[in-house]
């Protein structure tokens, strides 16, 4: 029909490679976890890239939510560490921790609705104490989390090896980012 305009769809690699700033003339591995953050009971995928991730500890997740089968749309960017992170027990928030160079830190919570991510709280001068860094470690295990990385070579030919980040273990079962497009 004349005069409707139709939403634009990139492929969801692309969206990825040129929001997150990626230098394609530089090396980069890319990160990737999957996890509900909006109740639904279908992951969102959480995607980073070494480029952006520097010396800080924190990487710039940038957060896809599904619309249909093959249509995401960027819920949100959020910068975190994914070590420092989890969901709350009713999983209604996300709680993350930045740490500052004395050792303490802030724990900010944000909520998540169809709009995005809101920061909701935050805590000044939060120690990262073992029991705090042992309740993320905890919640990872219990969630079953699996933070995945590849080059960005092979995840642009749709031939990406996925690795559990920190090892050299191949991780089987993650699902394919070919042929998913973000709507805009």
């Amino acid at each position: 029909m004349p005069g409707l305009a139709c939403a634009a769809e990139v492929p969801l690699v692309d969206h990825f490679e040129s929001k997150s700033n990626l230098l394609p003339s530089l090396p980069a591995s890319v990160f990737r976890f999957d996890l509900d953050v909006t109740g639904d009971g279908v992951p969102e995928i959480f995607l980073s890239q070494s480029q952006t991730s520097g010396m800080s500890g924190l990487e710039e997740w940038l957060v896809y939510t599904r619309v249909d089968a093959s249509k995401y749309r960027l819920l949100g960017i959020l910068s975190f560490s994914y070590s420092l992170f989890r969901l709350s027990d009713d999983s209604t928030r996300l709680l993350a921790f930045y740490a500052s160079k004395t050792g303490a830190g802030s724990a900010v919570t944000f909520s998540v609705d169809a709009d995005g991510f809101h920061e909701e709280s935050t805590k000044e001068n939060t120690s990262t104490n073992d029991d705090l860094l042992k309740e993320y470690s905890d919640w990872r295990k219990k969630v079953g989390l699996r933070v995945v990385v590849t080059d960005i070579a092979p995840l642009e030919a749709g031939q990406p090896v996925w690795r559990l980040i920190g090892t050299t273990e191949v991780v089987q079962g993650v699902s394919s980012l070919a042929g998913l497009v973000v709507v805009e």
